[in-house]
C-alpha cells in the first residue's frame, strides 16, 4: 500500500502516489526547525575548540592557497608519510569545502574554535535537509533530524572540518527541492536541485552519485523522460567545466585520477569475504543508533532473524580468524562482542531496506532504498578504503527510513515511546565523538610539548607523521621530515607518533631515544591501532569506535647520532642508485685515505711545507674521514654521496686549504696506485674494492660497515 499521512494533511495524487503535504503552519514548521537545529547546536558546540584532526590540515592549507591565489587551489605542496607532493597529485576530493573556509576564515580566522563554527552551518543543514525530506516522507520529521543527528558518524564527522558533513548537507537539500519541483510542477525547483546537486560533486566526489539517483527517482515517479532530464545536464557540465579547467591548469584529470586510484588502491581487507563483514561491522557501528531503535520497529519474528543472521556472521568471521589485519578469536572477548554488536546493527540496516520495499513500491521508498544502497556501495566497494566518513551519506535515508518504519506499526507507537531511545543514542554518540575529539588533542599537546622542550635546542627539530600531528609540529617550530630531499644531522631530534603507520624507522646505531611519553585516553576510541579501531581509515581497524579503558597514544623523540637519509619509494631509490655510482666516485679517495690512515701519504710528502700542512689538516681530516665513512657510506644506498660529504665538511668545519690538500691526497693516492707493486698497499686496495661494488661487481668494501674497526694506523 502507498503510504498517506492523512494525519498531517497529506494528499495522494491521481497516481495514488503520496505528495508533500501542504504546510502545517509556519509556526509549527518554525517549531519543528529550531528543536533540531537546537538540538544540533548543543551537541556540537562543546567540540567547537577540537584540535585539527587526520585530513583537517590539507583543507585548511587548501583554504590558505586559495585566499593566496583562488585560481591555484592545487597550487601547494603536502607532505603524506614521509615525502612532499604536490596536492594535485593526491587530491581526492574537489575543492568546493576549502572554498567556503577561505571565506569564512575571512571573518573567524584560521582559529579551529572559528573554523568548527563556520562548519557548525553545513551540520545545521544535515539535520534541517533531513527533517525538510521527512516533512514530505514520514510523520514525525523532527525525529528523523534526531535520528540522523544521533548518529556516532555524523557527530564524529561534524567535529571535523574535512568535506563530508556539507556534501551531505547539499546531496539533502538537493534531493529535497528536486522533489518538490517534481511533486508540485516547479521548474525552479528543479534548478535549484541542480544547482546544489553541482554544488555537491565539487564539495566530493561521491556527490556525483546525485545524478543517477535523481535520474532514477524522475523516471520512477514521472514513467517517461521529461524536460526534467536536461536540467540534470546542469551539474554534468559543472564537472565538464571543473575537469577542462583542472587539466589546463595542472596537466591532470583529478575526477578520473581519484576514481582510478580507488579502483587500484583496495586498502586494509584481503578478500570478498573479509570485505563484506568488514562492511556490514563497520556500517553497523557507525549508524549504532539504529539498533537502539530496532526493538521499537521490528516485530520479535524479525528480530530474531536479525539476530540469527548477525549470529551467522559472527561465526564465520571467527572462523576467517581476521578482520582487517586484525586477529579474530573468542581469547579476546572485548573485540568480539564489538564485531556481534555492529554486526547485529548492520543486519538490522539490511532488515529495514527489505522490509520497506517489501512494505511500499512508491518512488518516495525507492528514493531512500537507493539511496541508502547507493552510499553503503560506495563506501564499501568502490572507495578506496571503507571508513566512517564515506558512510556518513548513509545517515539522513536510514534515519527517514527507521521513522517511516515506525510510522508502520500498528498500533501507533506513543510520543514518549518513539522519543525513548534517543537519549541512550545520543549519548553513545557524543561519548565517541569525545573520544574523537581527546585524540585529535592528544596530538596537539603532545606537539606543543615537544616544540618547547627541543625546538630551541642546537639541531634541527623533525617530525615524521601526519594528521593533527603534523600541523601542530609545524606550529611549535618542526620540520616536516622529506625522505626525498632531506638529511638529518647528527644532533637534530626527530619526533614521532606511536599512531602513525607510516613512522619512519632509524638503526640503534643511528639514534638514541631522548624522551618518550604517553597521553591516555578516554575509554572511546575512533583511530588507535593499538585497540583495532579505525574510524577514519580501516587500515589501523577494523572497528569505527571501541570501548576499551586504559588506551594511550604514545609520543617519542630520538637524538641522530648519525648521518640519516631516508627513503622508501623504489623507484626514487633506483634512480638515487643511478647518481650514487656517479657521485660517489668523489668520495672515493676520502674512504682509501681512511681505510689506509692518513699517515700513510704524509710520509709519502717529499715536500716539507706540504708535510706540515698535512699535519695541521690531519685532524679535522680525520673527523671528516670518520663521519663520511661511518655515517655517509652506512647510508650509501639511499644516500649522494656528494652531498653527504660536503655535509661531513660542513660540519667538521674543513678549511679551504685543508680541502685543496684533500684533493692533491686524493691525487697522490691515485698516481701511488699506477705504480709497481701496489697491490699490496692498504689505500689502493681500498679504492679499488670501492669501484668495483660501484660498478656492481662486488659487494660493500669491509671499511663501508660502520661496525668494522678502522685500519690499523702507523705513527709517522
Amino acid at each position: 500500500m502507498p503510504w498517506g499521512y492523512p494525519g498531517r494533511g497529506a494528499v495522494a495524487s491521481a497516481g495514488g502516489q503520496p505528495l508533500n503535504r501542504p504546510t502545517p503552519g509556519s509556526s509549527r514548521a518554525l517549531r519543528e526547525a529550531l528543536v533540531v537545529a537546537g538540538a544540533t547546536v548543543a551537541c556540537l558546540l562543546p567540540f567547537a575548540n577540537k584540535a585539527l584532526h587526520i585530513d583537517d590540515h590539507r583543507y585548511v592549507q587548501m583554504a590558505q592557497q586559495i585566499q593566496r591565489d583562488p585560481l591555484d587551489f592545487y597550487g601547494f605542496e603536502v607532505n603524506l608519510g614521509g615525502s612532499a607532493q604536490p596536492e594535485v597529485a593526491v587530491a581526492n576530493n574537489p575543492p568546493g569545502v576549502a572554498f567556503y573556509l577561505a571565506l569564512a576564515a575571512l571573518v573567524t580566522g584560521w582559529s579551529e574554535r572559528g573554523l568548527h563554527l563556520a562548519l557548525l552551518l553545513p551540520a545545521l543543514a544535515a539535520t534541517l535537509g533531513t527533517w525538510a525530506l521527512g516533512r514530505g516522507l514520514c510523520r514525525d520529521p523532527v525525529l528523523a533530524g534526531l535520528l540522523c543527528l544521533s548518529c556516532p558518524v555524523f557527530l564524529v564527522s561534524a567535529t571535523t572540518v574535512m568535506a563530508d558533513v556539507s556534501m551531505t548537507a547539499l546531496f539533502c537539500w538537493s534531493l529535497w527541492f528536486w522533489r518538490r519541483g517534481l511533486v508540485q510542477g516547479r521548474r525552479s525547483s528543479l534548478w535549484l536541485g541542480a544547482v546544489l546537486a553541482a554544488l555537491c560533486a565539487l564539495t566530493k566526489y561521491f556527490g556525483i552519485a546525485l545524478l543517477p539517483l535523481l535520474a532514477a527517482y524522475s523516471l520512477y515517479r514521472e514513467r517517461r523522460l521529461g524536460s526534467w532530464l536536461g536540467v540534470l545536464l546542469l551539474p554534468l557540465a559543472a564537472l565538464v567545466v571543473f575537469e577542462l579547467y583542472t587539466a589546463h591548469a595542472y596537466g591532470v584529470s583529478p575526477i578520473l585520477r581519484a576514481a582510478g586510484y580507488s579502483v587500484s588502491t583496495r586498502t586494509g581487507e584481503t578478500g570478498g569475504l573479509e570485505r563484506v563483514l568488514v562492511a556490514i561491522v563497520f556500517v553497523g557501528g557507525a549508524l549504532f543508533s539504529l539498533l537502539f531503535f530496532a526493538p521499537l520497529a521490528f516485530s520479535r519474528r524479525w528480530l530474531a532473524g536479525i539476530g540469527g543472521l548477525a549470529a551467522g556472521l559472527l561465526v564465520i568471521a571467527l572462523a576467517h580468524g581476521r578482520l582487517a589485519g586484525v586477529a579474530l578469536s573468542l581469547q579476546d572477548a572485548n573485540l568480539v562482542v564489538h564485531v556481534a554488536i555492529f554486526a547485529l546493527a548492520g543486519v538490522a540496516l539490511f532488515a529495514l531496506l527489505a522490509a520497506e520495499l517489501y512494505r511500499d513500491r512508491s518512488p518516495d521508498a525507492l528514493l531512500l532504498v537507493l539511496w541508502a544502497l547507493g552510499a553503503f556501495a560506495f563506501a564499501t566497494v568502490v572507495n578506496y578504503t571503507t571508513n566512517g566518513r564515506t558512510l556518513l551519506a548513509l545517515a539522513p535515508p536510514v534515519a527517514l527510513l527507521l521513522v517511516r518504519r515506525l510510522d508502520g506499526r500498528v498500533p501507533p507507537l506513543s510520543r514518549v515511546l518513539r522519543y525513548a531511545p534517543l537519549a541512550p543514542a545520543l549519548a553513545l554518540a557524543l561519548a565517541v565523538a569525545w573520544g574523537d575529539a581527546a585524540l585529535a588533542g592528544a596530538s596537539r599537546t603532545a606537539a606543543r610539548r615537544i616544540g618547547a622542550a627541543h625546538a630551541s635546542g642546537p639541531g634541527t627539530l623533525w617530525f615524521d607523521g601526519g594528521w593533527g600531528f603534523q600541523h601542530y609540529m609545524a606550529e611549535a617550530g618542526g620540520r616536516a621530515v622529506d625522505v626525498r630531499r632531506h638529511v638529518l644531522r647528527p644532533g637534530d631530534r626527530l619526533a614521532s607518533s606511536g599512531n602513525w603507520k607510516l613512522r619512519l624507522r632509524t638503526s640503534p646505531r643511528a639514534a638514541s631515544v631522548l624522551e618518550t611519553f604517553e597521553i591516555p585516553l578516554p575509554a572511546f576510541t575512533t583511530m588507535l591501532e593499538a585497540s583495532g579501531t579505525g574510524f577514519y581509515a580501516i587500515q589501523w581497524g577494523p572497528l569505527p569506535f571501541r570501548w576499551l579503558p586504559g588506551m594511550s597514544e604514545g609520543f617519542e623523540v630520538r637524538r641522530l647520532e648519525h648521518l640519516v637519509i631516508f627513503e622508501d619509494d623504489a623507484s626514487e631509490r633506483e634512480r638515487r642508485a643511478a647518481e650514487l655510482a656517479r657521485a660517489a666516485h668523489a668520495l672515493a679517495p676520502l674512504l682509501a685515505l681512511r681505510a689506509s690512515g692518513w699517515p700513510d701519504l704524509v710520509e709519502d710528502a717529499d715536500d716539507r711545507e706540504a708535510r706540515a700542512e698535512w699535519q695541521r689538516c690531519e685532524p679535522e681530516l680525520e673527523r671528516l674521514g670518520t663521519e663520511a665513512s661511518v655515517g655517509c657510506v652506512w647510508c650509501a644506498t639511499v644516500q649522494q654521496c656528494a652531498e653527504c660529504v660536503g655535509i661531513a665538511a660542513a660540519g667538521v668545519g674543513l678549511t679551504a686549504s685543508c680541502a685543496r690538500q684533500l684533493e692533491a691526497s686524493g691525487a697522490a693516492l691515485s698516481r701511488r696506485c699506477t705504480m709497481p707493486g701496489s697491490s699490496a698497499d692498504l689505500g689502493c686496495q681500498a679504492a679499488r674494492s670501492l669501484e668495483r661494488w660501484l660498478r656492481g661487481e662486488a659487494g660493500p668494501p669491509a671499511f663501508a660497515d660502520p661496525a668494522a674497526p678502522p685500519a690499523a694506523r702507523r705513527s709517522p
